[in-house]
């Protein structure tokens, strides 16, 4: 603690005692109680604001999922990894990691969560000639 906040803290301390004695102890009471009302509004306000910016961050970590999710099925899509059991197995395992994400988000949250989904066809690989005659 710096010298100027216990200078602060001990201003504030004689300044309360003299205002008591001078106007006396229940309105100073009651002037204390309103002090602490606004103190403990602008926590709750506070509370708030970092409650809404967790739900932004989760929206966020949303949408990078479904934007990943949606990239891992562009790659199986291409005809060298066309049917490749590992990237399907990745993006069965990233759908799911999204839904049990969104049910977090709704339990503890009261927004829900509306994720634009893409629906974009997996591109089948072309065929080859030779297995076109």
């Amino acid at each position: 603690m710096t010298t100027i906040n216990i200078i602060v803290i001990i201003s504030l301390i004689l300044n309360a005692i003299l205002i008591a004695t001078v106007i006396g102890w229940l309105p100073f009471s009651m002037f204390l109680s309103g002090l602490l009302n606004l103190g403990l509004l602008w926590y709750l306000r506070n509370m708030f604001l970092q409650a809404e910016e967790k739900n932004e961050d989760m929206i966020e970590i949303f949408e990078q999922l479904e934007r990943f999710s949606l990239h891992v099925e562009k790659i199986h899509g291409l005809e060298i990894f066309y049917g490749d059991e590992t990237l399907q197995g990745l993006i069965t395992h990233s759908k799911t990691l999204l839904n049990d994400l969104d049910e977090y988000y709704e339990k503890y949250s009261d927004e829900e969560v509306e994720i634009e989904t893409e629906e974009e066809e997996i591109i089948a690989p072309p065929q080859s000639q030779e297995e076109e005659e």
